[in-house]
């Protein structure tokens, strides 16, 4: 389970994600730290919590989401690079 915050995200990003979440469709999430190097992969994936839960700081245009991300071990990789 992975628990990833989302900031500044627009409304149709949210509205895709509540998508994903009510289709309990399966989607590939893929995160890259720019400052450590660490990756994190996963395919197959699925969201656990309705992504309208955890908004907060709702604007406008922007607002900041946080999503519960559930992945099978075989389907997640998580690596570190070397940074320079």
């Amino acid at each position: 389970e992975l628990s990833v915050k989302l900031r500044n995200v627009s409304q149709q990003h949210l509205e895709l994600y509540v998508k994903l979440f009510l289709g309990e469709e399966r989607f590939q999430f893929t995160s890259y730290n720019k400052k450590n190097g660490r990756t994190l992969v996963s395919k197959q994936c699925i969201l656990k919590n309705d992504p309208r839960n955890g908004t907060a700081n709702e604007s406008e245009s922007t607002l900041d989401v946080e999503l519960t991300i559930q992945v099978a071990p075989k389907n997640f990789k998580d690596e570190f690079k070397a940074v320079a």
